[in-house]
């Protein structure tokens, strides 16, 4: 999915929500993306990205774990 599609979705129940803030909570929530690191508050590891837009759900187990800055750890 992309950010995009993220929006799509959720301006259908909250018409008002704000484009950038669903792209930085995105970002923040995504293990790999190195931008991470600058939205270190309320970090959840949700996503993995795997290409330049484009993310899916992080598995621990397939993506290996990760830290706050978006590198890998091991």
């Amino acid at each position: 999915f992309t950010s995009s599609d993220v929006y799509n979705e959720l301006v259908k129940q909250y018409p008002d929500i704000n484009s950038s803030s669903v792209r930085c909570t995105i970002i923040q929530d995504c293990v790999n993306h190195t931008s991470r690191k600058h939205y270190p508050s309320g970090q959840q590891d949700l996503y993995f990205r795997i290409d330049k837009g484009v993310f899916r759900l992080y598995d621990p187990e397939k993506d290996g774990q990760w830290d706050y800055k978006g590198e890998r750890i091991g």
